[in-house]
């Protein structure tokens, strides 16, 4: 933050708008991951838009639309979301470009969409993010809208285009050695396993996702947090596997509800 802060006060100084856009955007952007008020970050990213329309960037008009709508949708403003992601995807086609802003564009809209329960809009931004950065050859930033894309298809049960999708996601990570997306890449192949009701392999992939979610998350408090989850959670597949070929509907339903007294006793 305070290389962005610096960085602010540098560019002022010079009177260079792109940097003063840049650096607000990123101050924004940082104050919104350490959880700050919307309004806080609403107030930089909107100091960004003016020096994004003032140099006539319409590209990167956009990609600062779409943070904007992320935060009015964290603060629970979702006909204000959702018109400034009518007003991102106005700026980036209007400016003609299809490079790195636009596809970081349609990935934030997209997923966006994907949070408003709106699959259909969300798979084709998604999709769009997706053929762009291959296009662009930007291996690492595609994982992001693939991630989501991986998401959605599992919460609409899509469970065939997830399990592939889900692979070129682990793959592409480990090729990288990209370790956020090596654990989602797990956790999603555990999810699609245990859909396909093969509860083995789920708890395989669920094993290694504990393993990398430790690596992720060094801070004690993090990872106290995460390991209760993810004992919790590991706990259920073990029981699954177990009682794999012998449950029937309502013996799961008293394993799901083992599990939630045995979440209690994991936190005790």
């Amino acid at each position: 933050l305070k290389y962005y802060l610096d960085g602010l006060e540098a560019a002022e100084q010079s009177g260079d708008k792109r940097t003063i856009g840049s650096c607000c955007n990123n101050i924004a952007t940082v104050y919104g991951a350490a959880g700050r008020e919307p309004q806080l970050c609403l107030k930089y990213y909107a100091r960004a838009m003016q020096q994004a329309k003032a140099i006539n960037n319409l590209a990167f008009a956009g990609l600062i639309a779409t943070n904007m709508a992320g935060e009015y949708m964290r603060a629970a403003k979702k006909d204000s979301a959702e018109m400034m992601m009518s007003v991102a995807l106005d700026f980036a086609n209007r400016s003609g470009i299809r490079a790195y802003e636009y596809a970081v564009t349609l990935t934030g809209v997209g997923e966006l969409y994907a949070q408003m329960d709106k699959p259909a809009e969300a798979q084709q931004m998604l999709l769009q993010a997706i053929a762009l950065f291959d296009s662009l050859k930007r291996p690492i930033n595609v994982l992001n809208p693939i991630m989501a894309l991986c998401n959605l298809y599992l919460k609409q049960n899509k469970i065939a285009e997830a399990e592939v999708l889900s692979k070129r996601l682990l793959h592409d990570a480990q090729f990288y050695n990209a370790r956020v997306f090596i654990r989602e890449g797990y956790k999603i192949l555990s999810e699609v396993a245990r859909k396909k009701k093969k509860y083995e392999q789920s708890l395989e992939y669920f094993t290694q996702y504990s393993a990398w979610n430790d690596s992720v998350f060094n801070d004690d408090q993090q990872k106290s947090i995460a390991n209760v989850q993810a004992r919790a959670e590991l706990a259920q597949r073990e029981l699954e596997v177990q009682y794999q070929t012998t449950q029937k509907t309502q013996e799961l339903q008293i394993l799901k509800l083992n599990n939630r007294y045995l979440r209690v006793g994991v936190l005790l």
